[in-house]
């Protein structure tokens, strides 16, 4: 039985709901296209691999609604919060380096914060990346919200001194409190001790020692486009149009970057393997179990959500950017990492529940 109801109110736009049967070899399972209904959105991205080798690998739909162009297995797909986990491994690896401790403090790396609440005084980078720093909302319309100027990072911690200005949302360090801004935060940390923005850092320093490659915002125009579902009825945003300054910055907790399926797909066998205690070029066994293992007993660990699955331990993480939907679970019993990926969302965040469901059909 999978858990999930506790964190149902924490996690919005996740589905937290997953019955998921257990994982078998391969079945002789029809195509992507035969999901792409269920799933209800322009198009679809199927990939399921052991922890060597890919077993499936389809993609079906268009890229615009309305437009004949078909989605391809080459076509980049906005992750959404399943890019948590490329964060957290980020910070893995700056632990490796010793250039942090899961225990570090916000205010010793950015020291200079004016206005920090005594509140998060103690608040860990653990803590940040695991839900319990009680990080409140970014709110656009807060009377009191700055105008963030200058580049990237720095707009990241004019962010960051605002955030801690402001209540907590719940006790830091003590009470599970999801949060993307946590994940800002942390990314802010990072970025400061790094001289390069969370963007590249992830690209140079947790995908490309695995072959792996990431881009910054949604896809290209000529790949899938973001959908919103408007009248009952899908409707393209066009990629060319910037990010809001407020996306840009949050980018490192609601995971506005782009991957292909196989880039996706890569990565998590990558975690797979490391679930079985094996290295990979980014990370030490040591730090995949730190990055693995929940923090509350609600299952979260560090970017992945753990469950039980038939009496056997899962880990999932699933996305919504609001145009985009993903969802990814690894089951190491069964050597099985599945990848779904989608181009709309409703809103009331629904997609990501409709690709939980279709994991369990694909997987039964």
């Amino acid at each position: 039985m999978i858990l999930g109801p506790k964190l149902l109110p924490a996690l919005a736009g996740f589905c937290l709901v997953v019955a998921l049967a257990h994982f078998r070899q391969p079945p002789a399972a029809p195509p992507a296209r035969s999901y792409l209904a269920e799933a209800g959105t322009p198009a679809l991205a199927l990939g399921l691999a052991d922890g060597r080798r890919v077993l499936r690998r389809e993609v079906d739909g268009v890229r615009v609604q309305g437009q004949p162009g078909p989605a391809a297995v080459g076509d980049a797909w906005e992750l959404g919060s399943a890019a948590k986990s490329l964060t957290a491994a980020l910070a893995a690896v700056l632990v490796q380096e010793d250039r942090l401790r899961w225990s570090t403090r916000v205010l010793e790396v950015l020291p200079g914060l004016q206005g920090a609440r005594d509140a998060y005084a103690q608040v860990t980078l653990e803590q940040l990346l695991s839900h319990h720093a009680g990080i409140p909302a970014l709110d656009p319309a807060a009377p009191d919200l700055p105008a963030f100027t200058g580049d990237l990072h720095h707009m990241r911690v004019q962010a960051v001194q605002w955030l801690l200005s402001q209540p907590p949302a719940a006790a830091p360090g003590k009470a599970f409190h999801y949060s993307n801004e946590g994940y800002l935060v942390a990314a802010a940390m990072m970025e400061e001790i790094l001289g390069q923005t969370w963007e590249q850092a992830v690209a140079d320093r947790v995908l490309a020692p695995l072959g792996l490659q990431a881009r910054p915002g949604p896809p290209g125009p000529r790949e899938p486009w973001g959908h919103t579902l408007q009248n009952q009825a899908w409707q393209p945003q066009d990629p060319a149009a910037p990010p809001g300054r407020l996306a840009r910055i949050m980018a490192p907790g609601t995971g506005l970057l782009s991957m292909t399926l196989d880039g996706v797909l890569g990565w998590a066998q990558a975690n797979l393997r490391g679930l079985r205690g094996e290295p990979c070029a980014t990370l030490t066994s040591d730090s995949f179990r730190e990055l693995q293992t929940p923090h509350d007993p609600n299952g979260y660990a560090l970017g992945w959500v753990q469950d039980r699955l038939d009496g056997r331990p899962v880990l999932w993480h699933s996305g919504s950017t609001g145009t985009f939907a993903s969802y990814i679970i690894l089951d190491p019993d069964r050597d099985r990492a599945l990848v779904l990926l989608a181009n709309g969302e409703t809103p009331r965040g629904e997609v990501p529940g409709r690709l939980a469901e279709l994991a369990r059909e694909i997987l039964d």
